[in-house]
């Protein structure tokens, strides 16, 4: 199978998941939209987490967001906004 037959597929996926939410009446084009939020999300997470932590910590963060996609990169984002306001006293 070749990666074009994969991405259309993933895509599929992530849209009719979308779509069985049922209770958001959205269009495809705007499925898209969030699709391509939630991956550049997930892929800004996971870079984040390799750049900033080491060691356990990194794999912990990393299988948190592989696992728990989207709640997983709104914690981790989260929990590095506040530690760096932390740091900087604010």
């Amino acid at each position: 199978m070749n990666m074009h037959v994969c991405r259309v597929k993933l895509i599929d996926v992530l849209v009719n998941y979308i779509y069985m939410l049922g209770f958001i009446n959205i269009t495809s084009s705007n499925a898209t939209i969030i699709i391509v939020i939630i991956v550049t999300l997930i892929i800004f997470s996971i870079i984040s987490v390799v750049r900033r932590e080491r060691g356990l910590v990194r794999i912990i963060w990393i299988l948190i967001v592989l696992f728990l996609p989207i709640l997983g990169s709104l914690i981790y984002l989260t929990t590095l906004i506040f530690s760096h306001k932390k740091s900087l006293n604010i």
